[in-house]
């Protein structure tokens, strides 16, 4: 699968997200869930 963005920016995404709380993650996380498309998306 080619990856969704370049490493630079992948990079610094994960530091914005750790810097997060946990609340701020999920709701990152499901943010960016919405980009992908609906077949990888599943119920928790």
């Amino acid at each position: 699968m080619k990856p969704f963005y370049d490493s630079e920016i992948e990079s610094t995404m994960r530091q914005v997200y750790n810097s997060f709380s946990g609340k701020d993650r999920r709701i990152y996380a499901a943010i960016e869930a919405k980009k992908l498309p609906s077949k990888f998306l599943i119920t928790i």
